[in-house]
This record gives structure tokens, sequence and C-alpha cells, in this order.
């Protein structure tokens, strides 16, 4: 992936990860609900 674009994606998912989450959380299990947030978490910190 281009580090040119990465700011827009960055934006989407700081806009649109908390009301997906908040939507969608359910369909989840426990342990992937964990994995997921972990990997969002650290993907916007590497794009910082």
């Amino acid at each position: 992936m281009s580090r040119q674009g990465s700011g827009i994606i960055k934006c989407i998912l700081k806009d649109h990860f908390d009301g997906f989450w908040k939507l969608n959380e359910a369909r989840f299990s426990e342990s992937y609900q964990h994995d997921l947030k972990e990997t969002i978490i650290f993907y916007l910190g590497l794009l910082k």
C-alpha cells in the first residue's frame, strides 16, 4: 500500500470504526473482538 493514501485510510478508520463497532460488535467472538480492536489501534499508531 502506498504511504500517500494512508492519511485517507487513517481518517476513515478514526471517523467510522467506532460506529461500525457499535453496530457489529455482537457478531464477533470475544477473542476476535480483542484481536480486531488491537489491530486497528496498532494500525492507526503506525500511520501517525
